[in-house]
């Protein structure tokens, strides 16, 4: 790859990325809502919301990697191109949106895993769930709350990255194109 044309991939890749940690953030937000709203109407409201931005994660993905084929590849990618691209845009939301989770679990809510627990055990006496039912989620929300910021954060980036991968190694075959 050219060094301008690596230069370009680069900092379109970090742009998008940016544009995709506003979307995990938005979807962060949807998700944080849903739990401390859990036993009104606005959970579900919440729970719908949170699952329909987070897929429309790929569904973005897809049409920023494709806007760089189109507009500054003259319609052609590589599969190892594509890839790359979307490996920068992932890392670089993983960084900024890892960045607004920490702050929210260090500063905002550091007990927001507590909350949950309480929310989580009035929505099981509401609609008459056993307890039981709930054990092992309660169990590793209660594990969570006892975590530090950091660790939380930490422990997320892993799944992030695996989950990444794969998609980038997926949709990089849909992507790639060569005139």
């Amino acid at each position: 790859m050219q060094k301008n044309k690596a230069s370009k991939l680069r900092e379109s890749a970090m742009r998008d990325g940016t544009y995709l940690s506003a979307l995990w953030i938005a979807t962060f937000s949807a998700s944080i809502a849903m739990f401390k709203f859990m036993s009104s109407s606005i959970g579900l409201i919440t729970w719908a919301l949170t699952v329909a931005l987070a897929l429309l994660s790929p569904v973005f993905v897809y049409k920023f990697t494709v806007n760089h084929r189109d507009k500054e590849c003259n319609g052609r990618i590589a599969y190892s191109e594509a890839w790359l691209y979307m490996f920068i845009m992932y890392a670089c939301a993983i960084v900024l949106s890892s960045i607004a989770q920490y702050i929210f679990y260090a500063y905002i809510d550091p007990h927001l895993f507590a909350t949950v627990v309480a929310e989580l055990e009035e929505f099981s006496a509401l609609t008459g769930i056993d307890p039981k039912g709930t054990r092992i989620l309660t169990e590793a929300l209660r594990e969570l709350d006892k975590m530090g910021a950091g660790d939380i954060v930490m422990s997320q980036i892993g799944g992030h990255i695996s989950r990444d991968i794969l998609i980038i190694s997926v949709l990089a075959f849909a992507i790639k194109k060569k005139n």
